[in-house]
């Protein structure tokens, strides 16, 4: 099984978590403004902090979705 860490931009970050949360919470679905909130919220952390996002891939396929700070919060 091969395992990797993927740097993720702002935007596929964003979808890649709506993508995770629907499924998840089919009674809260995020919908498109939802994605655009979301995608506007991670501009701002990684802009003011620093925030970077990855995705986990195993075998080509994004399993699971993190983000680091590289200062404190």
């Amino acid at each position: 099984m091969h395992e990797s860490i993927t740097s993720l931009g702002v935007e596929e970050f964003s979808r890649l978590y709506v993508s995770f949360h629907n499924p998840l919470f089919p009674d809260d679905r995020f919908d498109e403004s939802t994605l655009w909130d979301l995608v506007e919220e991670s501009r701002l952390a990684s802009s003011m902090y620093g925030v970077e996002f990855f995705g986990v891939s195993v075998e080509g396929r994004i399993v699971g979705l993190f983000r680091f700070a590289k200062a404190p919060i």
